[in-house]
């Protein structure tokens, strides 16, 4: 059975941590912080209870507000360590096998489409 959740895009991860002055520990942005949590409770809302342990697929499609340049690899780094532990255990090792589609435009409902297989 295929499920599906609609998100709003994730921050840069160029954008989602700060680090402390002499190169210490690094720190995630307000910012980062409030896209986890939000990601957290539309997860919530869409029913999914635990997290799954193991995925058969899962897909990202990326529709962004504009066509600049992205390094689409910034988003779904941050994006799926907003999914670990609602919608999966662990984003080391989530799904057998899953496609990053991108590079969609939608100035009015820019947004990321995730659609997955238990």
């Amino acid at each position: 059975m295929r499920n599906s959740l609609v998100l709003p895009l994730p921050p840069s991860l160029n954008h989602a941590y700060i680090t402390r002055r002499g190169g210490g520990q690094r720190i995630m942005t307000d910012t980062t912080r409030k896209y986890k949590l939000d990601v957290w409770s539309l997860v919530k809302a869409a029913g999914i209870k635990t997290p799954y342990k193991k995925l058969s697929l899962i897909s990202y499609m990326f529709f962004y507000p504009d066509n600049r340049k992205r390094d689409n690899d910034n988003g779904l780094k941050i994006l799926r360590d907003a999914l670990k532990g609602s919608l999966f255990v662990d984003d080391c090792w989530q799904a057998i096998e899953w496609e990053y589609l991108s590079g969609r435009i939608d100035r009015d409902n820019p947004r990321v489409e995730i659609d997955w297989i238990k």
